[in-house]
């Protein structure tokens, strides 16, 4: 599914730690060549093509 976050809201990413479950981990770890978020414009249609496509 994909969920939509609205101002003030946040991801928690590493090293931050969520309650009693621990620490967040990345899944891959970030590296000079990639540790920049792209921008949302990038993402949003791609996104919404993949959530609508057919399993």
């Amino acid at each position: 599914d994909l969920g939509v976050l609205g101002e003030g809201a946040y991801v928690a990413a590493p090293p931050t730690r969520v309650g009693t479950w621990g620490a967040v981990q990345w899944a891959c770890r970030p590296t000079p060549a990639n540790r920049w978020l792209p921008d949302v414009e990038e993402l949003v249609s791609p996104l919404a093509y993949a959530c609508g496509r057919e399993r």
